[in-house]
């Protein structure tokens, strides 16, 4: 899994689901940004990419369950007359140090193929495997198998959701999560 060496304390908030009791001051943000571009260039380019002007790309620092310290993604649109506006939660980042980011990828209970083919596969495909695994980590997704004669299928299962800020205020004051699942990669079987 991805190691990271860094550490960052940022205010600290208590919320749910993708964080709609957000409590962080816009430097805290600029600061989580800055430390998730150092950390991971290319993921918060993409999140760049996806989020093109007039939106705004908004970061939002806080700590997960387990202690870790995040930045959650949320591209926004332009605000309207009433100073509503929608977005789109994009991913999750860690920002200090953490051993695992996410799930490794596994078989489930009673499933022989998967446990037969599974250890090869991650000594044969090591790298796209962590790959899958990371891109499904910053969805905070599940991931999937789906195997066929000859390949297996990793997906990644997790909430694409939309926000909406009632009042302009960079928080959600409502969210509409839809479960989707994505295809990550496909991995031949050697016969």
């Amino acid at each position: 899994m991805i190691q990271r060496l860094f550490h960052i304390n940022y205010f600290r908030f208590l919320g749910t689901g993708l964080g709609l009791f957000v409590f962080t001051m816009p430097a805290q943000a600029d600061e989580a940004l800055e430390q998730a571009r150092q950390i991971f260039p290319a993921v918060v380019d993409d999140f760049e990419r996806q989020c093109l002007v007039p939106a705004t790309l908004n970061t939002q620092p806080f700590t997960d369950s387990g202690g870790v310290e995040m930045v959650s993604f949320i591209c926004w649109s332009t605000t309207d007359e009433f100073e509503s506006r929608t977005g789109q939660w994009l991913g999750r980042l860690p920002i200090s140090a953490v051993e695992t980011f996410g799930e490794s990828l596994s078989c489930q209970p009673g499933d022989d193929r998967c446990d037969r083919w599974l250890p090869i596969l991650q000594t044969h495909y090591f790298l796209a495997i962590q790959q899958a695994e990371f891109q499904c980590a910053i969805r905070n997704g599940t991931l999937l198998t789906q195997f066929s004669d000859d390949t297996l299928a990793v997906r990644c299962g997790f909430f694409a959701t939309t926000l909406y800020d009632n009042n302009g205020d960079n928080i959600p004051d409502y969210e509409d999560p839809v479960s989707v699942d994505i295809p990550l990669t496909i991995l031949p079987l050697a016969k």
